[in-house]
């Protein structure tokens, strides 16, 4: 008897051991975790079936951020005025106004003035004092005034505009027309003379207008540029006096592909982005 219960005794003790602390609280033992979704939680509410979703992949993820992005507003928008600096097809150089009457058209000036004045002894007026002394007070003294415009205007309709993805980029391509003219003032003083460089100009160009941020952009353009410098080369030895014809020399193309001095006097003539690289103008603006 006393054996039994040596060997009765510890075996009660691990049995003790192992029954789990809520049975001898009256509770049911928690239910081992399950991997797989049991067939309640799969049934949406009124016994309907419901379909497992997909899972999220990496390019979903990486889509749905790239539609969060904003593209950036873009320049050629009704309303808008822009600033900048321009140099035309043409050779005109100057300040560039700018303003878009829709999304798709906008209307432009350019503008360039120089200016430069000087003093001289007044020999033919004043032949003994200015001959004598130059730089005395007694000699009469002139003022003589150079001087330079040119002006043009411009309207651009914009065909195409296309962001540049994610980046803050937008590209735009136009086709226009420009009116304008340069004109040298006093440059020589020949008497009954078109002496004075004056060219009037005639542009088709082709701008494409690449928007960097809200508000600047750069604008490379090409075209064709049809160029009328006033006057005739044919003298007129028949009046008094005799007259040997205008010397307009207008504004030549320092790059034209012409023989030298063919494009200089007065004539008529066009060109198709004669100039410097594959661009004949560009402009830098900023849109306010």
């Amino acid at each position: 008897m006393s054996v039994f219960r040596k060997l009765f005794a510890p075996a009660c003790a691990v049995a003790a051991l192992a029954i789990p602390s809520t049975v001898f609280a009256g509770e049911d033992p928690a239910p081992a975790p399950e991997l797989a979704v049991s067939a309640s939680d799969a049934e949406g509410e009124g016994g309907e079936q419901v379909e497992a979703s997909e899972p999220v992949t990496l390019t979903q993820e990486v889509a749905a951020g790239e539609g969060t992005l904003s593209e950036p507003s873009r320049i050629l928008h009704g309303g808008r005025l822009s600033l900048g600096a321009a140099r035309t097809i043409a050779g005109l150089t100057g300040i560039n106004v700018r303003y878009y009457i829709n999304d798709h058209f906008h209307v432009g000036l350019n503008l360039g003035v120089a200016t430069f004045s000087y003093r001289y002894p007044d020999l033919a007026g004043d032949p003994v004092a200015c001959g004598t002394n130059p730089a005395a007070s007694a000699c009469t003294k002139k003022t003589r005034t150079v001087a330079y415009i040119g002006s043009s205007l411009e309207a651009v309709y914009w065909i195409l505009g296309r962001p540049g993805g994610n980046l803050p980029f937008q590209a735009d391509f136009g086709i226009g027309g420009r009116l304008g003219f340069q004109h040298q003032v006093n440059s020589t003083d020949i008497p009954n003379d078109l002496d004075d460089p004056l060219q009037f100009t005639a542009e088709i160009p082709l701008m494409i207008q690449l928007n960097i941020g809200d508000n600047f952009a750069i604008v490379p353009e090409f075209g064709a540029v049809f160029r009328w410098n006033p006057g005739t080369r044919i003298p007129d030895l028949a009046a008094n006096p005799p007259q040997l014809g205008d010397s307009n020399p207008g504004f030549e193309n320092p790059n034209s592909r012409l023989p030298a001095g063919e494009g200089t006097g007065p004539g008529f003539g066009f060109e198709i982005t004669d100039k410097l690289g594959l661009f004949g103008g560009a402009s830098l603006i900023y849109a306010f």
